[in-house]
């Protein structure tokens, strides 16, 4: 098949992300003409620059050449969103019917001239084999490339609307501290909200985890045609690499405020229990947090909205409301909901230490317990472009799942969040299963799962 063949390594994937976002123009072919002249020849050839070979310049178009594949295998394989054509038929047309009709073929003055009759009988086969071309591209419907696929699962290392996580020293986010030479730690009360440290080693070894991933990943992407495309064992491995190398480098942050949470990856498998004695004290309890509740009767509850899901303090976390409501309360339109434009969650402990001592005392001045602090954050996504969503129009109602060694009667659960003025607003618990949270929230970012035992006991 001939393509562009694109190797280009993961920290320049930025570039793979327009190619995605193509797809089959709509062709808007001109009428074929009975008596034809120079003006339905040009009509057609602005068509042909526009709607045929304007796929090529945007490397959407590939060639399939019939000796070693066939249209329906290269679907299968081909990236979402591409054209292809059978590489004998466009040979032949390129070098076929339309040499009469080339631009330098054409008349300066077509108004004095008029085409002769042997280009008129031209005129219907060229038309034919344009209109035979147009019909006979395919959209490919298979796999990406594994850049590609693997910007889509992990968009905040390298999205073009926020700072790519390599451009975070150069950014001045994050400051490197090589202690071999030196240096010192910052004093992270001086520090601007927005920024952190971490040392030389740390970010050493991030960066030679994410050029790991490279190196993988050529190995059996680059240099082998008959793993050209990656299966979907592949990609899980790729991305589960990138996966620990972010949660290596944000493990380690030092500083004011965590970096952004951002969209999207495929959430975590449901991770089995650590097996840990148990502990007297609940404040203990240790839970890995997965995109599923399960309430006493063994319920499942799933989420409605796609997210990310990191380690937290509670048993789950999910979105009950309808897709549409969720939208529409945070924000979108009818037409960028037509447009795809999507809502998704981003739920993963607080790594943010002043927001945490923040929040035990709030906790703790309202005659709470402090389980823990968690982002529960919503994020526009809108074509690659990322907005926090932080207030919505109507409450929504998320279900939390209590771990296990606090499910007991005589605990009662709440949500403490800041509201957009900076108040702290208390999120009651309205279900009476001992093992979920419900709380209907209009505010979100910062969460605080705080409980007590029941007035009554």
């Amino acid at each position: 098949m001939k393509r562009k063949k694109i190797f280009h390594r993961i920290l320049a994937a930025v570039a793979a992300s327009a190619m995605l976002l193509s797809s089959m123009t709509a062709f808007a072919a001109p009428a074929k003409s009975d008596n034809p002249t120079w003006e339905d020849v040009i009509s057609v050839r602005e068509f042909i620059e526009s709607d045929v070979y304007s796929h090529f310049d945007r490397d959407e178009l590939w060639t399939v050449n019939e000796e070693n594949e066939t249209i329906e295998l290269v679907k299968l394989t081909a990236p979402a969103g591409k054209l292809l054509i059978s590489e004998s038929e466009w040979e032949h047309f390129e070098n076929g019917t339309d040499v009469p009709f080339k631009w330098e073929n054409i008349p300066e003055d077509i108004e004095g001239e008029e085409m002769s009759d042997e280009l008129k009988g031209l005129y219907s086969a060229w038309y034919d084999e344009i209109m035979g071309i147009v019909a006979g591209m395919e959209t490919a419907t298979g796999e990406y490339y594994v850049d590609e696929a693997l910007w889509q699962q992990n968009a905040y290392l390298w999205d073009e609307n926020i700072t790519p996580m390599w451009d975070w020293p150069e950014s001045g986010k994050l400051v490197i501290v090589d202690f071999n030479e030196g240096e010192t730690a910052p004093d992270e009360s001086q520090m601007e909200s927005g920024t952190w440290w971490v040392s030389a080693d740390v970010w050493r070894s991030y960066c030679e985890r994410i050029e790991a991933v490279n190196a993988d990943k050529d190995e059996w992407y680059q240099y082998s045609e008959e793993i050209w495309f990656p299966t979907e064992a592949q990609l899980t491995r790729e991305n589960n690499l990138l996966q620990g190398a972010l949660e290596f480098l944000r493990t380690n942050f030092h500083g004011k405020s965590e970096p952004e949470p951002v969209p999207e990856v495929k959430p975590e498998a449901e991770k089995k229990s650590s097996g840990k004695a148990q502990s007297a004290e609940p404040e203990e309890v240790e839970v890995v947090i997965v995109n599923q509740v399960v309430a006493s009767d063994g319920t499942k509850s799933l989420p409605t909205i796609e997210g990310v899901y990191g380690k937290t303090c509670v048993a789950g976390a999910v979105y009950k409301d309808d897709k549409n409501k969720i939208k529409q309360s945070a924000g979108l339109t009818e037409e960028e909901i037509k447009n795809g434009v999507m809502i998704k969650s981003y739920i993963c402990e607080s790594l943010n230490k002043d927001m945490n001592q923040k929040m035990a005392g709030a906790a703790s001045d309202k005659g709470w317990k402090l389980l823990g602090v968690m982002n529960n954050d919503l994020y526009k996504m809108d074509k690659g472009k990322i907005s926090p969503v932080r207030k919505v129009s109507e409450p929504l109602t998320v279900v939390l799942g209590v771990p296990e060694k606090l499910r007991d009667s005589k605990y009662v659960f709440a949500v403490l969040c800041y509201d957009e003025n900076g108040n702290v607003v208390e999120l009651q618990d309205t279900d009476a299963d001992k093992a979920t949270v419900t709380v209907s929230a209009s505010n979100f970012g910062y969460w605080a799962i705080v409980y007590k035992e029941a007035a009554s006991n």
